[in-house]
């Protein structure tokens, strides 16, 4: 029986990850993107996203956060 990578919890016989974990990961990610793109093209305020993005990410099975935005970073400027 594998672990989900996502939630940690058994994912089934030579599975890896439960479907809706990665969908709710994958999720986090655009919606995380969303918001820095949208707070930077409005000269929003950045502090004030940070716990927002926070509890995205810990919704999201999100554990890599600071690699995560500086990905989004780089999309949104690159864009």
């Amino acid at each position: 029986m594998g672990k989900c990578r996502y939630c940690g919890a058994s994912a089934g016989f030579l599975r890896n990850k439960h479907r809706e974990c990665e969908q709710k990961h994958l999720n986090g990610l655009a919606k995380i993107n969303d918001l820095i793109k949208s707070t930077l093209s409005s000269s929003g305020d950045l502090d004030g996203i940070l716990k927002d993005i926070e509890t995205i990410a810990h919704g999201s099975y999100i554990n890599n956060l600071p690699d995560v935005l500086m990905e989004s970073w780089r999309k949104t400027i690159d864009a």
